[in-house]
């Protein structure tokens, strides 16, 4: 290329960052600027954009200065990636003080610090930012009733959807889907139907939930009717639809169901690949499961944490201790995933019901976060299985010193004291 002008810049540095190299995105702006090639708004919002897609918070402050000293500030499309790329990078005191130094701000700014509020879990603050906004939109409306959903207030986000001024797909997804997420089944159902009664449009994000709702209620029947909604709408090659269909039938014992949409799939996704290795899980079928997970490893798939749960969880089930230990310490020496609290529990599980109560005793204390509630939850349950009392106790005082309301260790205490005068 014999010219090389902000265009043609901008056209490389952006099909770096598509691709995911942060680093060829940042070294190509950085040579053209002393090109003396000066970066325009756009160049400027696909550089906020990838160093908030990696979390480059120091490169995307420097960017920032770059737009201020460029006379960019009043940009409001700039403006408006800027409060995006710094919620996302964790720093939601930049972002406050972004908006405030606005000096026009529009929908999409209220919206964005709005989103970035709820996605960092302060409601309180996206909540207190809602009622004072001077313009709200749907996507306003439907940000704060994800934010209730997301802290478990399901009267306050149904409350918050009724009054609505205008309403779309997604907003009633979000109710639904939240619904579903706290664990109101039937509620979700009779907002579903709602939804089906006013001619509101489906979308997969919709079906999914509610086809992991009918599931959760044993209520195949229904289940059936989505899924031949979702033949008829043309949504049956959709990944996530076929991932909550391969839980929906699994849940309900129908294995070989769930084996026939899985075998129908032509590209297997890692989500469906998870869901059916959860589904040999669930009906112990541990090498099954593994031959999957191989032929994931063969094919070049990329694991992630939750198809490490998943295996963990088949050899639980099926007690397999030493395979699940080799899979458990794989994850981080073979495939660079750190272990989570999931993970954690899951061995600890796998430990307490083949009666490794010390070996389980020992993984709790390795966690490095240290120990969580379910972990201590998991060793709990398995002193009763082989019932040890004095571990129990020790269980139990470990858990209520962290969820001191939970009387779920009474009842497990309970029962062992039972079992031992019976």
């Amino acid at each position: 290329m014999l010219v090389k002008n902000v265009v043609s810049w901008t056209a490389m540095i952006h099909g770096y960052a598509k691709i995911g190299d942060l680093e060829e995105s940042l070294q190509h702006f950085s040579q053209m600027r002393k090109e003396n090639v000066n970066a325009n708004s756009t160049t400027f919002a696909i550089m906020l954009d990838a160093c908030a897609e990696f979390g480059r918070r120091r490169e995307g402050t420097q960017i920032h200065g770059l737009v201020i000293a460029m006379g960019f500030e009043q940009d409001i499309f700039l403006a408006n990636t800027l409060i995006v790329m710094y919620y996302r990078v964790d720093n939601m005191y930049d972002d406050r003080k972004m908006l405030d130094a606005m000096s026009r701000r529009d929908a999409v700014s209220w919206n964005s610090l709005i989103n970035g509020y709820v996605e960092q879990d302060k409601i309180e603050e996206a909540c207190a930012l809602f009622y004072s906004i001077p313009e709200k939109d749907v996507i306003s409306w439907t940000s704060m009733v994800m934010g209730f959903s997301k802290r478990g207030w399901t009267d306050e986000s149904i409350s918050l959807f009724e009054l609505m001024p205008q309403k779309d797909d997604v907003s009633w997804t979000a109710i639904i889907s939240g619904l579903v997420h706290n664990g109101k089944l039937e509620i979700a159902c009779q907002w579903f139907s709602k939804m089906v009664k006013e001619g509101i449009k489906l979308n997969p994000l919709v079906i999914s939930s509610m086809l992991s709702a009918l599931a959760s209620l044993a209520i195949l029947k229904e289940g059936m009717q989505m899924h031949a909604c979702v033949v008829k709408m043309g949504l049956d090659s959709n990944i996530f639809i076929l991932s909550s269909l391969i839980s929906m039938y699994s849940k309900r014992g129908n294995l070989s169901e769930a084996c026939q949409i899985f075998s129908s799939i032509r590209t297997s996704k890692i989500v469906t690949i998870n869901s059916m290795i959860t589904t040999f899980a669930q009906h112990s079928l541990a090498q099954e499961a593994f031959d999957l997970f191989r032929k994931m490893q063969g094919d070049g798939q990329m694991l992630n944490e939750i198809t490490f749960l998943t295996i963990l969880t088949a050899c639980s089930r099926s007690g397999l201790v030493k395979e699940g230990n080799n899979y458990f310490n794989s994850m981080r020496s073979v495939h660079g995933i750190e272990p989570g609290p999931d993970h954690y529990t899951c061995m600890v599980d796998l430990f307490g019901r083949a009666g490794l109560l010390q070996e389980a005793l020992n993984l709790i204390n390795s966690i490095p976060d240290g120990p969580h509630s379910a972990a201590w939850g998991a060793l709990l349950s398995a002193t009763g299985q082989h019932s040890n009392c004095n571990l129990a106790k020790f269980a139990s005082h470990k858990f209520f010193e962290l969820e001191p309301k939970n009387a779920t260790p009474y009842a497990v205490l309970s029962k062992n004291f039972m079992a031992l005068l019976g």
